[in-house]
């Protein structure tokens, strides 16, 4: 036992020392204000950090020359190698615009709604006749461990069937 422990620690001693910290700062080309909470993310793995509110980020890095992907949105994505120096960098993103096609937008009126609806009650109502069935328990108990209230219910609702071309209540399918 004392030997498995003692070669963890040596491995977990080992693999630490491989980590290393990098530092950088994400701004913005146009006006070279911090790019709050930009992604960081070493390129083809899963480790990755957020940017602070000044655009500030540090990540641990395992590979020699990793590559490094930032984004945000509103941004382009950029790529950059780390150098073996790691000494930290600022790392400028370019802002990202889309005109989007234009799209109208209109409203139908609540009497062609009603109908819609109305022409789908087939399609989302049994034909046949359905009987739903429902039991209800409630239980209460105090703090002393003693019951409140028990109360309990039995229902059967029965559902007529669906006819198009019928009137159903003040509504005519």
């Amino acid at each position: 036992m004392k030997l498995f422990l003692v070669v963890f620690l040596l491995v977990v001693r080992v693999s630490i020392s491989f980590c290393q910290t990098y530092n950088g700062l994400v701004k913005s080309t146009i006006n070279g204000d911090a790019v709050q909470y930009a992604c960081v993310r070493i390129k083809n793995t899963s480790l990755g950090v957020i940017c602070n509110d000044k655009g500030q980020f540090t990540i641990s890095i395992k590979d020699k020359k990793p590559t490094i992907v930032i984004s945000c949105i509103g941004f382009e994505s950029l790529e950059a190698s780390i150098d073996n120096d790691l000494s930290s960098k600022i790392y400028y993103l370019k802002p990202f615009s889309k005109t989007l096609d234009e799209i109208l937008v209109k409203s139908n009126s609540p009497t062609s709604i009603l109908n819609k609806a109305f022409e789908q009650i087939a399609n989302n109502y049994s034909l046949e006749k359905t009987n739903l069935e429902g039991y209800y328990n409630e239980l209460t108990i105090d703090a002393d461990s003693e019951v409140v209230y028990n109360g309990e219910a039995y229902m059967t609702i029965s559902m007529p069937h669906i006819v198009t071309g019928k009137q159903i209540g003040r509504a005519h399918v």
